[in-house]
């Protein structure tokens, strides 16, 4: 089961969904090793299928024209902690 995103969770939550998407084999679609990595969609889609199910709902949709994992988890980045 997924951890789910709350206010005042977010490093916690961050923490474990970056451990379930490194178990899975699709953090590298958020964190490439090699910034020239290109992201395979299917990777893309699961890792942000991952995020979907930690998030409540009511940020689903400001999360549903993002295009990419990497922008949907900068975004609740910024909606939790801030732009920095």
């Amino acid at each position: 089961m997924y951890p789910v995103l709350a206010r005042g969770n977010y490093t916690s939550w961050a923490f474990k969904m970056k451990v379930f998407m490194q178990a899975h084999g699709v953090w590298e679609a958020i964190e490439p090793k090699d910034p020239k990595t290109v992201v395979e969609d299917k990777v893309d889609k699961i890792a942000l299928a991952t995020i979907y199910q930690g998030i409540p709902e009511d940020m689903l949709l400001s999360l549903a024209d993002k295009g990419t994992v990497k922008k949907a988890w900068d975004a609740i980045k910024v909606m939790c902690q801030g732009a920095k």
